[in-house]
């Protein structure tokens, strides 16, 4: 009963701490691109995680391919 409760207080919470009304989508997005170092910094990075990604994968193909 109490650990409902408080479950209950803590979403109830989550709920009304979430509500930016003021603060539309766009100008959270545009606040934090004017915020990096130059403009094509996301995509540098998605670009980087992405051939990570890849490279580890051919990695791990190549080594479980040669250790049957």
């Amino acid at each position: 009963m109490i650990l409902r409760n408080l479950i209950a207080v803590t979403f109830i919470n989550l709920l009304y701490s979430c509500d930016n009304d003021s603060i539309t989508k766009t100008e959270i997005w545009d606040k934090v691109l004017k915020s990096q170092n130059y403009s094509g910094e996301i995509i540098d990075l998605i670009i980087y995680a992405l051939l990570t990604i890849f490279l580890f994968c051919i990695i791990g193909y190549i080594g479980n391919k040669t250790r049957k």
